[in-house]
Order: structure tokens, then sequence, then C-alpha cells
């Protein structure tokens, strides 16, 4: 099986993708680091380069330590294309004297290259929040407007999720519990704040929004995968296409190496 080391900006992006092999959406290839992310119950940092210089440390080597198939997960954040991410890769990857260049193919936010014998896919998460800001938040609030009452009814069905037993009994005895707490969180706590001129401005927070409103004692980096792992299979594969796209493009290029 191919292995696969995914650098991100975050704790969130390597979860996600973690849980997202975990389930089969990613196939046919092995995330470093699950092994060890099972064993401790927490994120290795070696896998977190929270911005492009951080993948840069010595001359000549694009991310130490370096492995064959590499997908790199950064946001989009304020830059006018997704393409400005592989741009800005390029040209720090020049000043340390590594000759890259990225192809495009059926996904804008998606590019592909190939240095020093390393497979590179680099995902750009190109997903707007309420203030136009993109990032890897804004697809776990698609994932949510996708699907959002049935994912809140798997969670708060979960008393590994929902620690508080006597909110959890409660709330399965409430009509339409599930529309309930997700109109909560994604319409009247957000409403609330504009009300007091104190708008949503980021897709963190309505990420933070509905974790309130379902009462569940997580992160939103431990949220995100537990949506993840309760949203159905059609709507991963739809809201992460891109990903797979970036995923499968290495499992791709590692057999046409072998």
């Amino acid at each position: 099986m191919v292995d696969i080391a995914v650098y991100c900006e975050g704790h969130t992006e390597w979860f996600v993708v973690y849980k997202l092999q975990k389930i089969g959406v990613l196939s046919s290839a092995y995330l470093l680091g699950s092994k060890e992310y099972e064993e401790r119950k927490y994120i290795d940092k070696t896998w977190i380069k929270n911005s492009i210089k951080d993948l840069f440390k010595e001359p000549g080597i694009l991310i130490n330590p370096s492995y064959t198939n590499i997908l790199l997960i950064y946001d989009q954040e304020k830059k006018p294309k997704a393409n400005d991410i592989p741009q800005e890769i390029t040209k720090k990857a020049q000043k340390k004297g590594l000759s890259l260049t990225f192809e495009t193919d059926n996904f804008s936010n998606v590019f592909y290259a190939k240095v020093n014998g390393s497979n590179i896919s680099l995902f750009v998460s190109d997903k707007p929040g309420p203030d136009g800001n993109r990032d890897f938040d804004g697809y776990i609030v698609e994932l949510l407007e996708c699907a959002g009452p049935e994912i809140i009814a798997n969670l708060l069905s979960d008393k590994d999720i929902m620690t508080i037993s006597s909110l959890r009994k409660k709330v399965q005895h409430l009509p339409a519990k599930e529309e309930t707490v997700y109109l909560l969180g994604r319409e009247d706590i957000p409403g609330l704040m504009s009300q007091r001129d104190w708008g949503v401005q980021r897709s963190k927070t309505l990420l933070y929004s509905i974790i309130t409103a379902a009462q569940i004692n997580k992160s939103h980096v431990l949220f995100s995968g537990d949506v993840v792992e309760k949203a159905p299979a059609e709507k991963l594969k739809q809201v992460f296409a891109p990903l797979i796209a970036a995923w499968d493009a290495l499992v791709a290029m590692a057999a046409m190496d072998a």
C-alpha cells in the first residue's frame, strides 16, 4: 500500500484526513502518523506546518523529513485565486534552490508536482466563510449545511460524543431535536450576534456556535472529526471531492513510479 505524508496548516486538516482515511473515503493508501495518533491520542506536530515558509528549512530540500508521496494542505485565505498558493510555494522553493512547477487538472484548487523523487499534491482550501476568508473550516460548515440535522442526530445519539448523559436523555424525547439544535447553532446564535453588531466573521465561529448549541465538550478539531464520521458517505464525497482527487492522484503517481 502507498504511504502518504500529509503536511498541513493546522490540526483540523490532518485530523479530518485521518478520519476520511479511517472510514474509507480516502482509500488505497496509508496516512503516515495514523498509528502514532491512535497510540497517543494527539497529533504529532511533525505534520503541522503553520506557514508555507515552514516547508523549507534547508537548501535543496522541500520538507524535512521528506517522503515519496506528499499531500500539502493550505488555506487560500484572502488571496484572490487558489493558484496564488502554489505560486507562493514555487517562489519559496526557488529561493532554496529547488525547481518546482505545479500543474492542475480537473479542480482549480488541486495542483501536482514532482521534485527530488517525491510526488506532490497540493490541496488549497478555498471555501469562503461569512467574511469571504477561504479556509478548511469552510468545508466542515458546508458539510453541516448539506446534512446538518442528520449529522446532529447522529452526534446527539452517540454516548461517547454526548458525554452529558442527562442532556442526552432529555434531547432524545424532544420533537425535531436535530433541527432545533442545528438551527440554534446555524441561525439563532449567529442572529443574536448580528443584533449586537458583532456578526459572525469566520467559518470557525460557526463551528463553535453549533458546538455550543449541541453542548458538546470538544474543540473544533475533534468536533470536525466527529462531523466527518457522522456524515452520509455521499455528502462526504461531494464536499471533499477535490481533496479525494488530490489523494487519488498521489496513489496514481506512485503506481506509475512502481
